[in-house]
């Protein structure tokens, strides 16, 4: 489960990092990882809450420190890899036309 989102999750995040990175700058970059570890937190939350529904379910996985400890580290590494495609993004947006 470590880096098995979905393909279109990356897909998003990527786009999200660009377009927030080309217009807005570092700020940008900023408002966007803070979007994808939001989306990474509340898809993590779900998909734990939806294995404790189970009637099967035996006490594990639960959500304990060692999730949120997870959540972080996935958070920092998928961070980490949109990190390229964030400085590339504004590397783009700052280019001026010369007439």
């Amino acid at each position: 489960m470590f880096l098995e989102y979905e393909f279109y999750y990356w897909i998003i995040w990527c786009l999200i990092t660009f377009c927030f990175a080309k217009r807005l700058g570092y700020l940008g970059l900023f408002i966007a990882h803070l979007i994808v570890l939001t989306s990474i937190a509340i898809s993590d939350i779900y998909l734990m809450s939806e294995f404790m529904k189970n009637p099967e379910w035996d006490g594990t996985p639960d959500m304990d420190i060692l999730f949120f400890l997870g959540i972080i580290f996935r958070v920092i590494i998928i961070n980490t890899c949109l990190l390229p495609i964030g400085l590339i993004g504004k590397h783009l947006g700052k280019r001026v036309k010369v007439t």
